[in-house]
């Protein structure tokens, strides 16, 4: 399975990834109408969100150049196994 192939060339051991300090990934929708107060709507949520989440400490935002995950090449299930795209 993809995860488990993920999982094993970031961490190197399964148990690795029960840590904290897995990277983050968040995606964020909007509705087309309105879209224009969609749009504030949004921006004011993921600015809480960003304060919210530096108020505790959390890493969002800023990526460690340095770090070696931020190298690191894992495959990618191909997009057509998992969505469907209407016209």
């Amino acid at each position: 399975m993809i995860t488990s192939r993920f999982g094993q060339a970031l961490y190197g051991d399964v148990p690795g990834l029960a840590r904290n300090d897995a990277p983050v990934g968040i995606i964020f929708t909007v509705g087309r109408r309105p879209l224009q107060s969609a749009l504030v709507d949004a921006g004011l949520f993921l600015q809480a969100l960003m304060l919210a989440a530096r108020g505790a400490g959390l890493a969002l935002g800023y990526a460690d150049e340095a770090h070696r995950l931020n190298h690191q090449h894992t495959p990618r299930e191909p997009t057509g196994s998992f969505a469907t795209f209407y016209e």
